[in-house]
């Protein structure tokens, strides 16, 4: 008995000192987020717990890669290669790695190699690599980039560890990637190892990974007829890629991922409310919502985007790299003295041993496939639609009909903008979505977008179902949270509103509700025709209540369209304070500047916000002002040498082809 007591007492003391050593930083419920802490670099981003979801409600879509035909008879292979970082580096690990650059840059290019065995694309491989992303990304990046600090304790000697936060555009972590990977495409073309193309768009290209793949794909089916026509297979952990994909209406294109272990079938549970939404449905409340004759949407065949002031103009050509760099000795002359830390050896690559390459194999991976998964969508809403009413012929547009449930995902959260409270992943509420969207397909018989236009009368009525069980989950959380406000018909919102937000003034309120509609119209085209403002983000942590989004009227957007920020105004923008020797020298010393450091606090509060997961929380950092950092870092980059900040990060938008 004694010695269980003093087990206890140690383990207090442990936990007592290591709340002593985060004394720079107030949290919320801080004992959670040390206990999940170790978890923290496994989670996978975009839209979160969607890829599971996905492949639990329609699991036929997931594919064994093993002995698929699909695995032989690719012309395109794209590869999110921010994806391929984080694998080699550091996921899948208890504990941070020791750091080794010739070990973690080796890793990395052996991965690349096992994916080419692999898919053996016929015609041409993309690599995209994050670059600066849009200030609406910036808000979650900061705040993954903060909490990833926990990992490592205080006490814990960091010098020799590696720091994931180096894989952040600006950094001289990614500089050395984009000049091993250039220079290895030279190598192993050159040694004639694969037949294909290569086209390689590095951290020096702004723009997430995924979003570059999918603008390439959306520009080469405009540009040549035959595109649709290939295979084409994307490589990527983040779950919108998926997204993404089912929005090119391409029939032919599929993702490869790292195998993913599904814990439960919610397929056996498809649209389990069906009936409580149908009863919902034909609530007279709900009939006031009356089909409008005329659009008021001004459609074209193009597509062109007519809410915005300035289109963004993509006509980006791909051009053909320099060979005035043949050897790694010329090639660190001219970068100022940069050296790759890795190189393969350049005869050890001959075709043959490129060939015999099989430390991974298909059993590692698994595909889904986004035609099937069109295709199971349009199954399952004809089945229940001939459910509900045998007699009633409905004709639908696939492509429409999976334009809206991708828009509507939008609610559950992604990148740019938090979930609408009750409408959580976690709790089923994707399948809340595609039953209030079957159910209104099958009463109008019409859309809620088109390509990048919404029909906000329309969205009500979906909105307007979904937030029929705002008060009920709002109860269930001051139940479990103990918060009595919460199970109060009369006063969950005005407590909401006051303790998420500071806010008690309903014109305030609708301007957050303005602002997320104005974030959801951002999206969309960002999902259509790539970013419509490098400069808009949504400013608040938390999203407006289902139900006050109704109020919502006016539905004209304009966007500045704007240019991204430089790579190092992005990097200061996301980096927390204690990250400062990932900068350059010149900007060390930044976060003591007056007019910076309000941005970067040191006590910062912490909600968990009723999650069980630390990446889940609410992490209350101010929203950073870049044209002001951009201001401060114009004026320090003097002291910086010309030649290597333009080789580093130019900002222009180009392609290298290989």
């Amino acid at each position: 008995m004694i010695a269980f007591i003093s087990l206890w007492v140690l383990c207090i003391i442990n936990v007592m000192a290591y709340c002593i050593s985060l004394n720079k930083y107030k949290f919320i419920k801080s004992y959670n987020l040390y206990n999940k802490r170790k978890h923290q670099q496994n989670v996978l981003y975009g839209i979160p717990r969607m890829y599971k979801w996905l492949t639990s409600y329609y699991p036929t879509v997931r594919e064994e890669l093993i002995n698929n035909e699909k695995q032989k008879s690719v012309d395109i292979f794209y590869i999110d290669m921010n994806g391929v970082i984080h694998h080699c580096t550091h996921a899948n690990k208890e504990k941070l790695p020791i750091y080794d650059e010739h070990e973690l840059f080796s890793n990395i290019l052996q991965y690349l190699k096992n994916l080419f065995y692999l898919i053996k694309p016929k015609k041409l491989i993309y690599i995209g690599v994050d670059g600066v992303s849009p200030k609406a990304k910036m808000n979650q990046q900061r705040k993954r980039r903060f909490l990833s600090i926990f990992k490592i304790n205080d006490n814990d000697n960091t010098s020799n560890l590696f720091n994931p936060n180096c894989i952040t555009t600006g950094t001289d972590f990614m500089y050395k990637i984009n000049l091993s990977l250039n220079k290895w495409f030279k190598i192993l073309k050159k040694k004639k190892v694969f037949e294909f193309d290569v086209i390689f768009s590095g951290s020096d290209v702004a723009g997430e990974g995924e979003h570059k793949i999918l603008k390439y794909i959306r520009e080469n089916c405009k540009r040549d007829s035959n595109f649709k026509n290939y295979n084409h297979c994307i490589y990527g952990l983040d779950a919108d890629l998926i997204m993404l994909s089912l929005v090119t209406h391409l029939n032919n294109i599929f993702i490869l991922r790292d195998k993913f272990k599904i814990s439960n079938d919610l397929h056996n549970n498809m649209l389990e409310n069906i009936e409580r939404t149908q009863n919902t449905f034909n609530n007279d409340e709900y009939n006031s919502f009356n089909e409008p004759q005329n659009d008021n949407i001004n459609y074209n065949e193009e597509g062109e985007n007519i809410q915005l002031n300035e289109k963004s103009k993509t006509n980006e050509s791909l051009v053909k790299e320099e060979n005035n760099i043949n050897n790694s000795e010329g090639m660190n002359n001219i970068l100022g003295g940069y050296k790759i830390p890795f190189l393969p050896k350049v005869h050890k690559y001959t075709k043959e041993y490129y060939m015999k390459y099989e430390s991974l194999n298909s059993n590692d991976f698994e595909i889904l496939d986004i035609y099937k998964l069109r295709n199971s969508i349009k199954t399952q809403i004809a089945t229940y639609i001939n459910k509900l009413k045998k007699e009633k012929n409905i004709v639908f547009s696939i492509s429409r009909v999976v334009d809206d449930i991708v828009f509507l995902s939008f609610l559950v959260g992604n990148d740019f903008l938090p979930h609408i409270p009750n409408i959580d992943i976690n709790e089923g509420s994707m399948n809340e979505i595609l039953n209030s969207y079957i159910f209104y397909i099958y009463k109008y018989s019409n859309y809620i977008t088109y390509k990048d236009k919404v029909h906000i009368e329309r969205l009500k009525i979906i909105l307007k179902i979904l937030s029929a069980q705002e008060f009920e989950y709002f109860k269930k959380r001051g139940i479990n949270e103990n918060i009595s406000e919460f199970t109060d018909e009369q006063k969950y919102k005005k407590y909401y509103y006051l303790h998420k937000f500071g806010l008690e003034d309903p014109k305030e309120i609708q301007n957050i509700v303005k602002k997320y509609i104005e974030g959801l119209f951002w999206n969309l085209h960002y999902y259509h025709f790539g970013c419509a403002s490098w400069y808009w983000e949504y400013p608040y942590h938390y999203a407006p209540l289902c139900s006050d989004l109704l109020s919502f009227e006016k539905s004209d957007f304009f966007f500045e369209k704007g240019k991204p920020y430089s790579a190092f105004t992005h990097l200061i923008s996301v980096l927390p304070q204690k990250d400062k020797n990932l900068l350059p020298d010149a900007y060390k010393n930044i976060y003591v500047e007056d007019e910076v450091k309000s941005f970067f606090p040191e006590n910062v509060k912490i909600d968990p916000n009723g999650k069980k997961e630390t990446w889940e929380y609410i992490v209350h950092l101010p929203f950073i002002n870049c044209n002001m950092i951009n201001k401060i870092i114009t004026e320090k980059s003097k002291t910086i040498s010309k030649l290597k900040y333009k080789l580093r990060y130019n900002g222009k938008e180009k392609q290298i082809y290989l």
